[in-house]
């Protein structure tokens, strides 16, 4: 039984019928109407979940990453004995390819995309997916010399056997609180990525990820200390060394935010890891302009710069973006929460920070955790936001939309913001009254 039809269920239906299984596909919302050439081939089962019904005559669950792990119909499911595992799981078994695997709060679509790009630009042939764009079990049928995975804490909380060539956390910071319930937990889920991986690419900044057990063939990245890949400054400028010797100057990149050059230095060692030399895909990395939404530049009006980080859903996003963006900063911020603590965001903020402008559902949480740090203003939705920015922002000033929260309580998703946020600025001159 495939459990959740969204995206990466219905490619979980699609790869069981195809491997010859019986499958059952259910979906608590009644009106996921399936339109798909194999919906006469399955039991499809939509609406409230009955536990005894859906589970008669099962012999094993799928469970789409958006349901959470202790779902009363997977609580069931364990008591009879029958294995709940993820598209995940299912992919590590039947893939036959070099996995290199990505997760981490952060950063994570960043790198994966960048290091399909170099990895094209080595004469690789590339199946990217997983937690971005395509599933990974219809991967499975794309011809390849390696797969890159960007894999989210969702979809390794069911996931065993996977063994990746090469594997990297890049980060983690207080993210799926409301799911995971404490940051030991999420660590310990996303530490999975490093089980049985040859090779683990170790963030030596975040205690977090140190602390996690891999194997004895390690790659490091920092930004404060010794490592493979190094940040350091050299002559008031950002460079990336390579084995103690400078390599690139974040002044070379198209890339923007010091992030992420963090980033860069983690693709470049699961580069490395995988027996491509760096030096040889130096080109496509100076081409590499980053992906919509993650710090990008959307316009500079009267001397204030716009910039949309739409995909800054969490604290630690939002902190990397205060950080990598020219101060003064008018931040706008809110939506969905999900269990953050937003006070992390207090000193550079008020080391950086012109104004705060927030909005959405957990607007008050924010602006408690904020108080007394910069001048706030509370706003009914982004529209309202960035008019009360255009009022704020003072010419040289970076106004930076990083809502470090999840966008559903007013959009469908962080693109769908971001998409807003642009037409806002590029269509709204008009600014509210101060």
């Amino acid at each position: 039984m495939v459990v959740g039809l969204g995206v990466t269920g219905q490619s979980a239906v699609r790869y069981l019928l195809a491997e010859g299984a019986r499958v059952r596909a259910a979906d608590s919302r009644v009106d996921q109407v399936v339109h798909a050439p194999w919906q006469a081939q399955v039991d499809l089962r939509l609406g409230a979940f009955d536990v005894d019904a859906l589970l008669d005559g099962v012999d094993a669950v799928l469970a789409s990453p958006g349901l959470p792990y202790d779902e009363p119909l997977f609580e069931a499911a364990r008591q009879r004995g029958l294995p709940v595992v993820g598209d995940i799981e299912l992919f590590a078994r039947a893939c036959r390819h070099p996995i290199i695997g990505v997760t981490g709060s952060n950063g994570k679509s960043t790198v994966v995309t960048l290091l399909a790009r170099l990895l094209e630009a080595a004469g690789r042939r590339v199946a990217l997916g997983g937690n971005i764009g395509t599933p990974a079990l219809d991967l499975l049928a794309q011809p390849a010399d390696v797969v890159v995975l960007e894999l989210s804490s969702f979809q390794l909380e069911l996931t065993e056997t996977l063994a990746c060539e090469a594997a990297c956390v890049l980060n983690l910071s207080a993210d799926h609180m409301d799911r995971h319930g404490s940051m030991a937990h999420y660590a310990a889920v996303k530490a999975k990525i490093y089980r049985n991986a040859r090779c683990a690419v170790v963030n030596l900044d975040d205690p977090h990820v140190v602390a996690m057990p891999t194997g004895d063939v390690r790659r490091s990245f920092s930004v404060s200390q010794a490592a493979d890949w190094a940040i350091r400054q050299v002559d008031g400028v950002s460079t990336l060394f390579r084995q103690q010797r400078p390599w690139l100057s974040a002044a070379e990149l198209r890339l923007v935010g010091a992030h992420n050059l963090a980033n860069v230095a983690a693709a470049l060692a699961l580069l490395e890891s995988i027996g491509v030399d760096p030096e040889s895909v130096r080109p496509a990395l100076l081409a590499f302009e980053g992906l919509p939404h993650r710090c990008q530049w959307v316009a500079e009006q009267a001397g204030v710069t716009w910039i949309n980080d739409s995909k800054g859903t969490n604290v630690g996003a939002t902190l990397a973006a205060l950080g990598g963006v020219q101060a003064p900063i008018v931040l706008l911020a809110g939506g969905l929460a999900k269990g953050g603590d937003f006070r992390p965001w207090g000193a550079p903020l008020a080391a950086v920070g012109r104004a705060a402008v927030l909005y959405g559902e957990d607007a008050g949480l924010i602006r408690n955790h904020l108080d007394g740090v910069l001048p706030i203003h509370v706003e009914p939705d982004l529209a309202a936001s960035v008019q009360r920015a255009r009022v704020l922002a003072q010419p040289g000033d970076t106004v930076l939309l990083s809502p470090g929260c999840a966008s559903q309580d007013q959009f469908r998703d962080y693109i769908e913001r971001g998409e807003a946020f642009i037409r806002l600025v590029k269509d709204g001159e008009v600014a509210c009254p101060a």
